[in-house]
């Protein structure tokens, strides 16, 4: 039985993270999270879009006002129940300075 891993990206899940998870897709059950708008939603294994204030459309002081409402604006709303049954997480972030 393969072990069972949830990858969770948010807004920015593109090919770039997931590539090094693909290739590994025999021998892991993985599912990606990420955000409605997305970068990209199909991979090798499934993927679950959840609602996140990042994928509001852009306005004037968008992130200021977001991270304060949410304290992370790129908060997935239903990730905490979608997780049940994942005993493996992979977070993964990048700084985009």
């Amino acid at each position: 039985m393969k072990k069972k891993i949830a990858i969770i990206r948010g807004k920015f899940l593109a090919d770039y993270d997931i590539a090094s998870f693909e290739v590994l897709s025999g021998k892991y059950d993985f599912t990606a999270f990420g955000s409605k708008t997305s970068t990209k939603t199909e991979f090798k294994f499934p993927t679950v879009r959840l609602f996140s204030p990042m994928d509001i459309p852009n306005f004037p002081y968008k992130m200021p006002i977001l991270n304060r409402l949410f304290v992370d604006a790129h908060y997935l709303i239903g990730l905490e129940s979608s997780l049940k049954g994942f005993p493996r997480l992979i977070s993964i972030s990048q700084d985009r300075h």
